[in-house]
């Protein structure tokens, strides 16, 4: 598990961040507390620790000043701030310290929840770049980025964080491009990096972190003359793969025109990498497929929200879209943009793919080439859509246990529904049943209730009158505030706007 400190002058402090969220669902261990920086410090010299989370004004020492003293000893420790006072400068000089996030007291459990969902999800990935490329990669700016892609920022702090970094937010272009490679070569993807940036120098800019030992992100945004951005990114990552004798997939978002819509491009980016086990050398999104993406959604999205993996009724949603498609070109999409909605039924992240699903890496190897007939498009979705349902099956028999835990979660019951809690029903420790959780599913646990919390919440939202607040008190969330944020960000769309998009689309279909 996760080491984590917390620093506090004030011990009732530390005694409300024990229990304000449920730290083994993010496998985290509070491993040291104390209302002296001098303490903590001492520990960190002596034991593994990889967050730290510490007031800013004691009398000891500030917890800036502890900051930058444990980032000397260990750079890569991940630093959160808690202040009562909300003030531009102790941002900035908590920031330019090495800390990732700065959140006041009184402290909300709900904005914890989110930094440590945050701190969760990057630590695995963080670690393996950390041993392929060394602790300078994981710099502020990279944070930065990634935080920008994921939206994690509100569009206040994307600005002044941007500010603080030199990093432009004013153009009025931006396309998120992904570099995703089946190699684990780390070397060749840290050289593939070099060249990629030196030919990217006064073409355009960019803003580009590691995801992983495998997946480069980049943000770029056209300047001077380049008109066609995707173009001469696709040309010179081909280039230069092809020098390194490197196999690499390129997956190019949409193009978006503010820097706060930059997740949406990623999102698109991120969505197609499956393709990374195909014979394709890229994706390109064009708004051409925005009709299928929306046909696709309509349709899979309610599908996708249930625990139950319904073959039938998956079955019957792809028939239906390619009665629709009305040449061989939009069922080709139609093949390439339904596949992902069956693989978030099997893992979070398709690095995973070869290890775990074999059978499914084959078949989107052999996915069909375009300009074939309509019904092969149709016959290899059928297909693929019974192979899930396959390796899903297989997946909940291997392990009943997380079964238990999914149905638990989506039967919504319990307001108070904890990993800890699900563990001691279960007779096992609630580290064992988090690690087999992420394993399986590839989410971490709460992550995945609050997931189920909110696809829950839309079908209420969209098949009956209830009020917003009755909603978010059913489906279990804290606040209507913290709701309302999550809800947007998952959906890309308010509760309330969602509500009325629904009622546009039913009476007009």
């Amino acid at each position: 598990m996760y080491q984590a400190v917390l620093v506090d002058d004030e011990s009732y402090i530390i005694e409300d961040l024990l229990t304000a969220i449920d730290w083994s669902g993010y496998n985290i261990e509070i491993s040291f507390s104390t209302t002296s920086p001098l303490e903590a410090l001492e520990y960190i010299r002596t034991h593994a620790v990889h967050l730290l989370i510490t007031d800013v004004s004691m009398p000891q020492m500030s917890g800036i000043e502890l900051i930058k003293a444990a980032k000397d000893i260990n750079p890569l420790l991940t630093a959160i701030v808690l202040s009562a006072y909300n003030n531009f400068e102790y941002v900035r000089s908590a920031m330019r310290n090495g800390a990732e996030n700065y959140l006041l007291k009184p402290l909300d459990p709900n904005d914890l929840t989110e930094s440590i969902s945050q701190f969760a999800n990057n630590m695995q990935e963080r670690e393996k770049i950390s041993r392929s490329f060394g602790a300078s990669i994981l710099t502020f700016r990279s944070n930065f980025a990634e935080q920008w892609v994921k939206n994690l920022l509100s569009p206040n702090e994307l600005s002044e964080r941007a500010t603080l970094l030199g990093i432009n937010v004013d153009s009025d272009n931006y396309t998120v491009v992904i570099f995703n490679s089946p190699s684990s070569d780390s070397l060749k993807m840290s050289e593939f990096y070099d060249m990629l940036l030196s030919s990217l120098v006064g073409n355009c800019m960019s803003t580009i972190y590691f995801e992983s030992p495998q997946r480069l992100v980049c943000i770029l945004s056209m300047v001077g003359q380049v008109r066609d951005i995707k173009k001469l990114v696709i040309e010179e990552a081909e280039q230069k793969s092809s020098l390194l004798d490197f196999p690499l997939f390129i997956s190019v978002g949409t193009t978006v025109g503010f820097y706060t819509n930059v997740p949406e491009s990623y999102a698109v980016a991120h969505t197609m990498l499956y393709l990374t086990y195909s014979q394709l050398p890229y994706f390109l999104y064009h708004q051409n497929l925005y009709g299928i993406s929306k046909c696709l959604d309509d349709q899979f999205s309610p599908l996708n929200s249930s625990a139950v993996f319904q073959l039938d009724d998956y079955l019957l949603a792809a028939r239906r879209i390619f009665t629709a498609a009305s040449t061989s070109e939009s069922a080709y999409h139609v093949c390439l943009l339904m596949l992902p909605y069956l693989l978030r039924k099997l893992t979070k992240d398709i690095i995973e793919l070869p290890m775990r699903y074999p059978s499914i890496t084959t078949m989107i190897a052999a996915l069909p080439k375009k300009g074939l007939q309509q019904k092969q498009y149709l016959d290899f979705s059928l297909n693929f859509i019974q192979e899930c349902s396959n390796a899903i099956l297989l997946s909940q028999n291997e392990f009943p246990f997380v079964d238990a835990v999914i149905k638990a979660v989506h039967d919504f019951s319990d307001k108070d529904i904890s990993l800890k809690t699900l563990a001691i029903k279960l007779n096992m420790s609630p580290s064992y049943l988090g690690n087999m959780f992420k394993k399986q599913t590839g989410y971490y646990f709460n992550d995945y209730l609050a997931e189920a919390r909110l696809n829950y919440a839309a079908h209420l939202i969209e098949s009956s009158d209830l009020k917003m607040k009755d909603i978010v008190d059913q489906v279990g969330f804290s606040s209507q505030t913290y709701f309302n944020r999550s809800f947007k960000r998952y959906f890309n769309v308010s509760p309330v706007a969602y509500r009325r998009n629904k009622k546009i689309s039913s009476l007009t279909s």
